[in-house]
């Protein structure tokens, strides 16, 4: 079971609601942005800088290309497209947080949408992940 999938098929129960009200986004009881935590709960966590981002107004998503460097949990791949909502309310990041050529500790999902990441995942840029580092280690090269 994983409880990360799980947490964000109740964000999702939330945020629809049967009322129609819109909720605003919220952690789990126990969430935690300890890096332990979120090292936990990420399918993917990876260092890279930012390619592009580009906002689909249709979707409300925002899809971001990174040029990896590190890669603590996940695949090895050089470039990853990562997504995210515009919307705060649906926990998206929104499109102003990535920013082109700088350098993200991204902490990612597997979703049926893709790698998506979240208010809640974790990711930061580099210069405020010190700490994250850390506690990661030296993580792997991309191949």
């Amino acid at each position: 079971m994983n409880i990360r999938r799980d947490f964000i098929c109740l964000i999702t129960i939330l945020f629809c609601g049967l009322s129609g009200d819109v909720m605003a986004c919220s952690p789990a009881p126990d969430y935690s942005s300890d890096p332990e935590y979120l090292k936990a709960h990420a399918d993917h966590i990876f260092l890279g800088r930012v390619r592009s981002v580009s906002v689909n107004e249709g979707s409300s998503r925002v899809t971001i290309k990174f040029q990896v460097s590190r890669v603590w949990k996940g695949s090895r791949k050089s470039v990853r497209t990562v997504r995210t909502f515009v919307d705060d309310s649906a926990c998206g990041l929104g499109s102003d947080f990535f920013v082109r050529a700088k350098t993200y500790l991204v902490y990612a999902d597997q979703s049926k949408q893709g790698i998506t990441t979240t208010t809640l995942s974790g990711s930061k840029e580099s210069g405020d992940a010190k700490g994250d580092l850390t506690y990661l280690g030296k993580g792997r090269k991309t191949s």
